[in-house]
């Protein structure tokens, strides 16, 4: 998985380095205290200097994706260090959205939710993830299903968590339970389900006019 997204990495076209200088102002401090010295990537770390040296040094030739593998190397190996958890993943979610690689995202997040098993929001992020394909295949949708299902086992208030499996429903192919699981997320945070309906219509206003009609109906029974 590592090797193969960093090849995939390597082969994108050019990145315009200014869009992603406010993301790495963060890592000079964490890499400069020696949290990863031990780690050497292909061999092209010397010895006597750190590895945040090494990988400050990439971001100045603006090698982003280079960075990018660096910093899914740490979230991979460093399974002990909390930094990891609170600084390497949450950037390596930052700049994978920027590179537009779905992959390395999808990876940093799965680790994110292991690292934070009773964190609701960690499991509705990747489900929420796991579903922004154009296409997603079954087992796509039954990672999606499960984290947000454990995200209302963790919060049975998760709106989000309801609009997820609406979204698992609708793909599967069951319109009604994905109208129940949305008016469900309407019931318990009306902003947010507007404002994922909003996003909806963007794609698709026949199907959210179909859900409010339907939910009109209901409210005058």
């Amino acid at each position: 998985m590592l090797a193969a997204g960093g090849e995939a990495l390597m082969a994108r076209a050019h990145i315009q380095a200014v869009s992603f200088a406010a993301a790495l102002t963060g890592f000079a401090a964490l890499f400069a205290a020696g949290l990863y010295q031990s780690i050497a990537l292909e061999g092209r770390l010397p010895r006597q200097r750190g590895y945040g040296e090494w990988v400050n040094e990439l971001a100045d030739r603006k090698d982003w994706p280079a960075v990018v593998r660096a910093l899914e190397l740490s979230a991979a190996l460093d399974i002990d260090q909390s930094a990891v958890e609170v600084e390497v993943i949450p950037n390596l979610i930052s700049l994978a959205r920027r590179l537009g690689d779905r992959d390395v995202e999808l990876f940093a997040r799965r680790k994110l939710a292991e690292r934070r098993p009773s964190d609701a929001s960690a499991h509705n992020a990747l489900a929420w993830a796991l579903l922004a394909a154009p296409e997603v295949g079954e087992l796509e949708r039954r990672e999606a299903a499960h984290h947000a299902e454990s995200a209302l086992s963790l919060d049975p208030g998760s709106a989000r968590a309801h609009w997820i499996l609406g979204r698992v429903a609708l793909l599967e192919g069951s319109r009604e339970a994905a109208f129940e699981h949305w008016e469900e997320a309407r019931r318990l945070d009306g902003a947010l389900a507007q404002e994922l309906l909003e996003e909806l219509r963007q794609r698709d206003p026949a199907l959210v006019e179909a859900f409010l009609s339907r939910s009109a109906a209901a409210g005058r029974r």
